[in-house]
């Protein structure tokens, strides 16, 4: 993938995240094994979820009330993150591993963040100076910014490596963040890519 480091690309995402409306937020404390920084104003607290049940095989699940399906590999179960004020979150946790379980986190951040995105990709380039910004993609037919970058685990002694793609369809400012262990990505990106391709918006 061609991709830029964050200070080359920084003048593009601002006017790319004022343009899509993209978001970010963090979904399970800083930079905890299944959060990402940058996480904007909250707004008022919202229940705890029940996490939507997972066939055993893998496959469609309907998310209720954060309002997307999707479908989820074979062999992964849901989990309930810790989701912050004005965040609805699911987690999905993979087998294997190295220390850590991949994991597939969605979050959906309530209210107006226009220039998330980048207030996103600076808290990441804090973390990671190495980090990179990946070709435009899309998910749910809208523009999404995808960054990669590498952090410490608030939970275990590893570090590990993220993924977060950051999306906007007007009702949420969604963000996507596959983790895994440092450098395991790649073992888990076409498990990733399947479930961003049958990622769908309700409403």
């Amino acid at each position: 993938m061609n991709r830029k480091t964050l200070a080359l690309a920084g003048a593009l995402l601002v006017a790319a995240a004022l343009a899509a409306g993209c978001n970010d937020d963090d979904g399970n404390g800083g930079q905890a094994d299944t959060g990402s920084p940058g996480a904007p104003a909250a707004t008022a607290p919202l229940p705890t979820r029940t996490p939507p049940p997972v066939p055993t095989e893998g496959g469609e699940v309907d998310s209720g009330d954060l309002g997307y399906t999707a479908s989820v590999p074979e062999g992964w179960a849901a989990q309930a993150p810790n989701a912050p004020a004005g965040t609805l979150a699911d987690l999905y946790v993979g087998p294997g591993g190295t220390g850590i379980p991949p994991t597939i986190l969605v979050r959906c951040a309530t209210g107006p963040a226009p220039d998330a995105v980048q207030a996103s990709l600076t808290a990441v380039a804090a973390i990671d100076p190495a980090a990179t910004v990946g070709e435009p993609t899309v998910v749910a037919g809208v523009p999404a910014t995808t960054v990669t970058y590498t952090a410490g685990s608030a939970q275990t002694a590893f570090r590990v490596s993220k993924r977060d793609v950051l999306f906007s369809d007007g009702r949420c400012a969604w963000t996507i963040t596959l983790t895994a262990g440092e450098g395991m990505l790649a073992q888990y990106e076409p498990a990733f890519t399947a479930f961003l391709a049958s990622f769908r918006t309700e409403g």
